[in-house]
């Protein structure tokens, strides 16, 4: 083949036509570099791709599974504690396991990787929709614990932290309550509501008086019935509550069914009288006193209301949103010293073991 200077001596300008053939072949190469360089990028963003792929096929086999357990767990009713039959003393192996496995789901779910969320924007949002509890198991777990209180004309609350059944069939109530609600009990006589689902009354009975404290404002009734009573969920040790955490706060006010306000922790170094108590900001009024203050993600017991601030001519002025409670471990303690630590003992209707002193703090 001729030279590109041979084939061009007759034109008088070699150089002129080796640089414009020397200019194509450097076009092609970087057309070539310029192709290579797009096959790479384009297996880079493929195997990219293939890699979020099986991220989010991961992420969304873990949800899967999640999303199973929670739901199942948390459609998990309490037929012992409501039946009182024979199979009471398998509650703690059955819904009390029940539950831990579902709050330990709802935590892990919680603390899914940022890249589950590739399967769009909802699917966090399913994950704790599913462990939102349906409105019949917030009524089995904040209402039916809940009884009405009449005493000496007065309306007030208690809340059943335990029920045993005895031999001949009757179930006996312990109930918490504030101790200013039950302090005419001796003379009137303390008179117990019992509610249903539906907030129906199912039985209205007279409650004597176990032991109170005054120092913290805390009566402890017992009362017998034909029928089992459902108690609060106490912490097992394994539960806290603090400040800013959401609370429900279930009473009777003005002598009306169980009624349930939300709100949140607010303080929990309130000194009165030498003793500390928690507020929260759930509403509340007169007849309150002695319902049960929950946590709201788990529906465990936090406290007992013990009334709420006022202000004026001797305080007659309530702030409804300014509550006090005091606090379960506080009252674990005071049960202890009283010889009733062990009231939630072998055969006892319950969902889970007392709440032991300073299960509460964190």
């Amino acid at each position: 083949m001729d030279s590109p200077i041979a084939l061009n001596r007759a034109t008088g300008s070699p150089m002129l036509e080796f640089v414009r053939r020397g200019s194509g072949f450097w076009a092609a190469c970087a057309a070539m570099a310029g192709s290579l360089v797009a096959i790479v990028q384009g297996g880079l963003a493929a195997r990219e791709a293939a890699r979020a792929t099986r991220s989010s096929a991961d992420a969304s086999s873990r949800i899967g599974e999640v999303r199973e357990e929670v739901r199942g767990v948390l459609d998990a009713g309490d037929p012992c504690a409501r039946t009182g039959g024979p199979s009471i003393l398998r509650i703690e192996s059955g819904p009390g396991m029940a539950r831990a496995r579902s709050e330990a789901a709802c935590r892990r779910a919680e603390r899914l990787p940022q890249n589950a969320r590739t399967g769009g924007p909802s699917v966090l949002r399913i994950e704790k929709e599913a462990a939102v509890p349906s409105r019949a198991t917030l009524e089995r777990d904040l209402l039916l614990p809940t009884v009405r209180i009449s005493c000496g004309g007065a309306w007030a609350s208690g809340t059943v932290i335990a029920c045993t059944r005895d031999p001949d069939g009757s179930c006996v109530a312990r109930i918490l309550t504030a101790g200013h609600a039950v302090a005419n009990g001796r003379t009137s006589g303390i008179q117990v509501s019992l509610f249903g689902p539906g907030q129906g009354v199912v039985e209205e009975v007279l409650a004597v008086r176990r032991a109170a404290c005054e120092e913290i404002d805390i009566t402890l009734l017992e009362a017998r019935l034909s029928v089992p009573a459902f108690p609060a969920r106490i912490g097992d040790g394994s539960i806290g509550a603090g400040l800013f955490d959401e609370v429900w706060a279930v009473g009777c006010p003005l002598g009306s069914v169980p009624v349930p306000t939300s709100g949140r922790i607010v303080c929990t170094n309130r000194a009165v009288d030498g003793e500390v108590f928690w507020m929260f900001s759930a509403q509340t009024i007169f007849g309150n006193s002695g319902g049960g203050v929950y946590a709201a993600d788990t529906r465990r017991l936090v406290g007992i209301a013990r009334g709420v601030f006022g202000y004026g001519p001797g305080e007659s002025s309530a702030v409804p949103h300014l509550g006090v409670l005091v606090p379960a471990d506080r009252i674990a303690s005071w049960l202890d010293e009283v010889g009733y630590g062990g009231i939630l003992g072998e055969g006892d209707v319950r969902p889970t073991s007392f709440l032991r002193p300073g299960a509460l703090a964190r």
